[in-house]
């Protein structure tokens, strides 16, 4: 490990650049020694394709990579530390007066290409072809993919029976993130990854995260545009209702029961409640602001900057196997007074 010299210049450690055609898109609030999620002092990652750096205002930080390599760095005022895409790593104050934020970046400006409107290229619609065709045509161009790479499919039926058969035949190669269920109009985001292990909690709703993500994006360059977001927008309502009703319904009590605090719990409770207070404005606005739709953006970040450093982690690690059942819970669960309107 580097020794920590305070008369040396700023340094980037390890001196890694970001990756070509990567832009900034967000950055936390300051953290504390007092106001430090635990989540951030154990073992985390970023989401998929997402670098991160860390800027320290002032005090003294260790960072570590967790991957195996032993790499650790000091970090003093003005220094940064880069953390590579999915790579594990924590972050410990050394000093009490220790300051710091994350910047995290991706790959390109236009996060719309991550989550392409229905109807776009690149979408599979099964709507267009003869019923006996839809389920290998879904095989093919998922095994058409590369580890990492992602395609959405509309159908006109419910394709829970087409997500039993991926379950038999794909097993752990896969995610499978209901986007949209109404009558006539069901959207999954299928994604490929390695199949050497079971996807985790955290990988799946981080996933779903991300995907949400891209569709608020979508839905803020569209009203900025002075364009109709309906589509975007209400998928991104529908899709967030059904992630928070996961978390109420299935996450919570069992974080609790693996000794997770209750107030925590209430915390993100209260929280979902005030972002579904604002969600519901949107539904009944046929324009909802661009700046209203922004700060969405930011609520949303810091609220799943805690789950994704404590909720997830915390029960992977305690339920061991048992998450696989969750995991089911979180590709099949949809809402099934969407389908009555």
């Amino acid at each position: 490990m580097d020794a920590f010299d305070p008369n040396a210049n700023n340094l980037r450690k390890p001196a890694l650049e970001l990756p070509q055609g990567y832009a900034f898109f967000t950055r936390t609030p300051i953290f504390e020694q007092l106001v430090l999620p635990e989540g951030l002092q154990n073992s985390h990652r970023t989401s998929y394709g997402v670098w991160g750096e860390i800027v320290v205002e002032s005090g003294l930080l260790r960072y570590d990579w967790l991957d195996g390599s032993g790499e650790s760095w000091y970090l003093g005022e003005g220094d940064v530390g880069v953390i590579p895409a999915e790579l594990p790593h924590r972050i410990e104050p050394i000093s009490d007066d220790a300051r710091f934020y994350l910047q995290l970046y991706r790959a390109g400006e236009d996060r719309s290409e991550c989550m392409p409107d229905p109807g776009a290229s690149g979408v599979l619609d099964l709507r267009t072809l003869p019923t006996p065709l839809r389920h290998q045509q879904v095989f093919n161009a998922f095994d058409a993919l590369s580890p990492g790479e992602s395609l959405v499919f509309i159908s006109d039926r419910d394709p829970r029976p087409l997500l039993g058969r991926f379950t038999v035949l794909r097993r752990h190669r896969f995610l499978w993130l209901p986007q949209a269920a109404a009558v006539g109009r069901w959207i999954v985001s299928l994604s490929r990854r390695e199949d050497d292990f079971a996807p985790t909690i955290g990988e799946a709703l981080q996933a779903d995260h991300d995907r949400l993500d891209a569709l608020l994006d979508l839905s803020i360059e569209k009203v900025a545009a002075g364009e109709s977001a309906d589509d975007a927008l209400s998928d991104f309502c529908w899709g967030l209702r059904r992630h928070f009703r996961i978390e109420e319904q299935y996450l919570f009590p069992k974080f609790v029961d693996v000794g997770g605090p209750a107030e925590a719990v209430q915390v993100m409770a209260g929280e979902h409640r005030d972002v579904v207070r604002e969600i519901e404005q949107f539904e009944t606005h046929l324009m909802p602001t661009e700046s209203a739709l922004k700060h969405l953006q930011q609520v949303l970040y810091h609220h799943n900057f805690k789950k994704d450093g404590v909720l997830y982690p915390m029960l992977d690690i305690s339920l061991g196997r048992q998450r696989l059942d969750l995991v089911k819970t979180i590709f099949r669960e949809i809402d099934w007074r969407s389908l009555s309107n």
